[in-house]
């Protein structure tokens, strides 16, 4: 996993909280990862969110600083891979109604942070989960929100990258989640809206 966007400073943390809009079912707050992509030699080249970017042409020709992270022993990170999974975590922590009464439930994220660290959406559980329709609608590419922060170790130096145009993927690791030892991808002007509002706040679902 790796956090991706500006230089990760875990003092601008801001709690998990619920968002009552219709898109995404997604907390407010909160840091997000996403899957490191690597070279044939190891080297870590982006991540499943600047493979995005660049399949759908955002932040193009920027420079982005992507910083490894590992977690705690011990850490409480639920994986979504099927909606088995989705709705076993949606028993746990419940739903929240948005305001438009025409979407889907939301988790009750804010009750999911004081039950688990970190949630985490797999590239099989996008496929599965983040379709138009599905409980995930919005998540467009596999992502981990950490809703704990004091599980979150750099686990190697932030390296720089810049966001080209679209050519090929690099190799996207869906390694385990280990202590401190890309699916639907939908270009619509909302979900362009989405990723600004995520940059403006400095958080990138990134890595």
């Amino acid at each position: 996993m790796a956090f991706g966007g500006r230089t990760l400073d875990l003092t601008r943390w801001e709690p998990v909280r619920q968002q009552r809009s219709a898109l995404p079912n997604k907390p407010q707050g909160g840091l997000w990862l996403s899957p490191a992509c690597h070279d044939d030699d190891g080297k870590l080249t982006g991540t499943a969110w600047t493979e995005f970017c660049r399949s759908s042409d955002l932040h193009a020709d920027q420079e982005v600083v992507l910083t490894p992270i590992a977690f705690t022993p011990g850490a409480r990170i639920v994986k979504l891979t099927d909606r088995a999974s989705y709705d076993s975590l949606a028993a746990k922590v419940g739903t929240v109604a948005p305001d438009d009464p025409l979407d889907q439930p939301h988790l009750d994220w804010a009750r999911a942070a004081e039950h688990l660290d970190a949630v985490w959406l797999t590239e099989k559980g996008v496929d599965e989960l983040a379709d138009t329709q599905a409980p995930l609608n919005g998540w467009d590419f596999p992502s981990l929100v950490v809703l704990n922060p004091a599980i979150v170790q750099v686990s190697a130096p932030p390296v720089q990258v810049r966001l080209t145009r679209w050519s090929a993927p690099s190799t996207v690791t869906e390694q385990s989640v280990t202590p401190a030892s890309t699916g639907a991808q939908a270009f619509t002007s909302r979900l362009r809206e989405v990723a600004a509002e995520m940059e403006g706040k400095g958080w990138f679902v990134g890595g």
